[in-house]
């Protein structure tokens, strides 16, 4: 029997973008480093960070925001197998902010893309991009 490197694929990047977020969440936001190919690009918040070094600063900033608790809901994974070192993969966030007296609460739900590529430490996010799902009025 053989496996299909396509789903081998969609499960280790899937692993990885959770990995991430999950650093994030733990307040351990520099630990997702790794997850980044050195010449990665990201958009968060608006911004766009080029790099490991700017990435570095980036979740520096996040990981010293400890009054923010957050968990982030990954959902609607759409994966494409473009060849056998690119994986793209679309996802909804959904963002929990904690609130301390009532719990958490949905505060954004953004639209992600990231571009995966098979490096020889294996797959890491080459770009990634995030926009709102809406847009305040």
């Amino acid at each position: 029997m053989t496996t299909d490197p396509g789903n081998d694929a969609r499960s280790a990047c899937h692993d990885v973008l959770v990995d991430f977020l999950t650093a994030v969440d733990h307040h351990r936001a520099m630990d997702a480093l790794p997850c980044f190919t050195d010449d990665a690009q990201i958009v968060a918040r608006g911004q766009l960070f080029n790099g490991h070094e700017e990435i570095s600063a980036f979740l520096a900033d996040r990981q010293a925001d400890t009054g923010r608790h957050t968990a982030h809901l990954i959902v609607n994974e759409v994966f494409e197998y473009v060849d056998a070192d690119r994986v793209d993969l679309q996802a909804r966030v959904v963002l929990l902010l904690h609130q301390p007296s009532h719990g958490y609460r949905v505060d954004q739900v953004v639209e992600t893309t990231q571009t995966f590529r098979l490096t020889s430490a294996g797959w890491r996010i080459a770009h990634r991009d995030e926009s709102p799902l809406h847009l305040d009025a």
